[in-house]
């Protein structure tokens, strides 16, 4: 057992004594009167404090009764003071076999004593049916001040209507919350352990009530059950009462804890002992049992709530505090009503039994509150959370709308580019294959004319083949690099020797156009790792632009540089240049850039990228429109690269 449990059973039985203590002293310390037939009682004497008889009862049996009967020598000058029995349930009271002056308002008898110049002798009755199974004592009396009765019937009266007030609010607040949220099934047991309270105080007030049969079982009072006498049918609900009030709270503390001892839910065993019990039913030497029972049931109660395992620490609280107060009080009674605790001001005040039943009414409504409380203030971050959530997701759809929006552009663009391509590849197709065909149909009547211009036509059907050629090559090579389906051969080169057979490759293209060449490379050797093929490719690919776009008499440069950390490789021209526009596009694949007649295919700058990229390097571009363009290649000086995409 866990050091918090130990720590519940300390406080339990410490709050259960220490109460019982308290009520059962201030009993101790009520002002008595011990009676006598000779003693003198001057009530000009007394105190504003109720005092209470103890006379020397003579007791009578008749043949349906049981008879009370005293006498007190009381004096007094002032028409204030009286006799108060706080009881009337079944109870016949007589002064001087009389019940003139007697005011009898159902909860209470008051005498008043009228001044005499004279002591004067008052016979008291007290009579009660014989085979009565209402074990309260029906021969409490006190004597005093009638101001005190009547303070004393006030304190009994506010309490009741506290409690109907409270089991009312209790009541409502329940059925509101369960029509709001019918799943919450507990809050019809709440709201009937507040009613079964009401209907208590309402029949302990108004025992008219229990006059009419249907008004008394709506009220879930004592109702004469068919084949059993009036006694025996109020000793079943005696017994009955106690039970439904029991269950109520199971179903209540079952939401909080788990209800089993001894891995039985508590409750068979309270069924198992009403079923006993119920064998000694209007037998009045067990009268007292009924009793018993409820503090049994209230001790099981507080065995599942000490040893339960709360998920809020509030709820231990006020369920511990409302099993602390209500067994406190059924012990307290109890002992009362068994001759063990004496009669006083207390159980003068707490006669009502709906008083200590609103302790487990109580903490229920706080603790179930408590759990509304949770729900709501979770509801709240639920809701807010939900709310973030909204935005958020608002916010990824937009992001998700823009990045589709941007993808369909994009595609769109793309198939935009491809289309303009297809143009394009048809037109470069389409001129060589025309030249080809119109050549062979010239070297053909040549053979038969002129066979000396037969080679000269040939060749230039070589021409426009090998142009061909090199344009399907492309296209397939930029295939290849989109699929990753390139292998990559790498091995140690002299980027020095790449760059002057570039040069030379390219010097007869910059003749024709009267375009100043120049070349500039260290002049030691400088290696690095790379694919000859490819990487030349790349190089060759944007030096055949710069060619394509620097108009006759321009300038091209051909440059490289090296640093601790990588070469760069830069092609300048002072051509016609791009707009920024144009430069965001030029590596994309099939985008073609046109100007005064200059037309490509799209693929050779989108193939240079491809190819820069798989060599872990990168291509810079910088251009001003009407100044020039300069490409920058830039690689690491060691590449490591692996093969690429088989």
């Amino acid at each position: 057992m866990t050091t918090k449990k130990w720590a519940r059973i300390i406080l339990f039985i410490f709050g259960v004594v220490f109460i019982v203590f308290l009520l059962t002293m201030r009993n101790i310390n009520t002002k008595r009167i011990y009676v006598s037939q000779t003693s003198l009682i001057e009530l000009d004497k007394q105190n504003d404090q109720l005092s209470l008889l103890v006379p020397d009862w003579q007791i009578e049996t008749t043949r349906d009764q049981k008879v009370y009967s005293t006498e007190l020598l009381v004096s007094t000058s002032q028409a204030n003071s009286g006799i108060y029995l706080p009881y009337t349930r079944n109870v016949e009271f007589f002064i001087n076999s009389s019940t003139e002056n007697i005011l009898n308002d159902q909860s209470h008898f008051i005498y008043l004593i009228m001044p005499q110049a004279k002591d004067q002798r008052i016979l008291i009755e007290i009579r009660t049916p014989l085979e009565s199974t209402d074990v309260w004592s029906a021969v409490e009396l006190y004597i005093g001040k009638i101001d005190s009765m009547l303070a004393a019937s006030h304190r009994q009266s506010n309490l009741r209507l506290f409690i109907v007030g409270l089991s009312f609010t209790i009541i409502l607040l329940s059925i509101s919350l369960y029509i709001q949220k019918p799943s919450e099934k507990y809050l019809l047991s709440l709201a009937l352990l507040a009613y079964s309270t009401l209907g208590y105080i309402l029949l302990s007030v108004f025992p008219s009530l229990q006059e009419n049969f249907w008004t008394n079982l709506l009220l879930i009072g004592s109702t004469k059950l068919p084949f059993f006498s009036a006694e025996t049918s109020n000793s079943i609900y005696l017994l009955g009462f106690p039970f439904l009030v029991g269950y109520l709270n199971f179903l209540l503390i079952k939401n909080f804890v788990s209800v089993k001892i001894f891995k039985i839910d508590y409750y068979y065993y309270v069924s198992a002992i009403a079923l006993i019990m119920g064998l000694f039913i209007g037998n009045l030497q067990y009268a007292f049992l009924p009793q018993i029972f409820r503090i049994f049931i209230h001790l099981l109660e507080s065995i599942v709530i000490i040893k339960g395992n709360y998920a809020n620490k509030n709820d231990t609280i006020v369920l511990l505090v409302g099993s602390i107060g209500t067994t406190s009080l059924n012990i307290f009674i109890t002992g009362i009503i068994m001759d063990f605790i004496p009669h006083g001001d207390v159980d003068l005040l707490f006669r009502i039994g709906g008083v200590y039943a609103s302790f487990y009414a109580i903490a229920m409504t706080i603790a179930i509150n408590g759990i509304f409380a949770r729900k709501y203030a979770e509801s709240e971050i639920l809701s807010e959370k939900l709310d973030n959530l909204n935005q958020n997701l608002q916010k990824v759809v937009n992001e998700r709308t823009n990045s589709l929006k941007l993808a369909y552009e994009s595609l769109e663009k793309e198939q935009q580019q491809k289309d303009i391509f297809t143009t394009n590849m048809v037109h470069s197709l389409k001129t060589p294959l025309f030249s080809i065909t119109g050549f062979a149909d010239m070297a053909q009547e040549a053979l038969q004319s002129t066979p000396d211009k037969v080679a000269y036509f040939i060749n230039l059907i070589n021409t426009n083949a090998d142009f061909i050629v090199k344009l399907v090559d492309n296209l397939f090579l930029a295939l290849r690099l989109e699929n990753n389906k390139v292998t990559f051969m790498i091995e140690k080169m002299d980027l020095c020797k790449i760059m002057e057979q570039i040069y030379i490759t390219t010097l007869p293209q910059t003749k024709s156009k009267d375009i100043r060449f120049h070349l500039e490379i260290p002049e030691r050797p400088l290696f690095i790792e790379c694919d000859l093929y490819y990487l030349t490719l790349a190089i060759q690919n944007i030096a055949d632009n710069a060619v394509r776009h620097t108009p006759t008499g321009g300038e091209i440069e051909l440059k490289l540089t090296d640093s601790e950390q990588e070469v760069q490789i830069s092609v300048k021209d002072n051509g016609e240049g791009m707009s920024e526009n144009v430069v965001q596009q030029i590596f994309a694949r099939y985008y073609s850039y046109r100007n005064e007649g200059n037309t490509s295919s799209g693929l050779g700058l989108s193939i240079s990228k491809d190819v820069i990229s798989a060599l872990h390097g990168q291509i810079n571009v910088n251009s001003v429109i009407g100044r020039g363009t300069e490409f920058v290649i830039s690689l690491p000086n060691e590449t490591g690269i692996n093969d690429h995409g088989k």
